[in-house]
């Protein structure tokens, strides 16, 4: 599994919801539920991806700041973030 990017899996799984959801419509035209259930789930992951950014951008920030203080004391041996 860990031979398939990242975006093909993310593909492959939202390829198999809305088969699920078109499934749910199909078989009940009136009342489907699945699309309220998985616009839930894609809403909390967004939500959780969200907020694991916020998390981890004060770390990246100071390893960006902390990199340009080595550049600034103009000492020999240089930080550097992006290659």
């Amino acid at each position: 599994m860990q031979s398939i990017p990242y975006q093909y899996r993310l593909l492959i799984l939202f390829l198999l919801m809305g088969l699920v959801v078109a499934v749910d419509y199909w078989r009940n035209p009136t009342k489907p539920t699945k699309l309220r259930e998985y616009s839930f789930l894609i809403m909390s992951g967004l939500i959780g991806a969200g907020f694991g950014i916020v998390t981890a951008l004060p770390a990246a920030m100071r390893y960006i700041l902390k990199a340009e203080t080595y550049e600034r004391k103009g000492q020999e041996e240089k930080l550097y973030c992006i290659a």
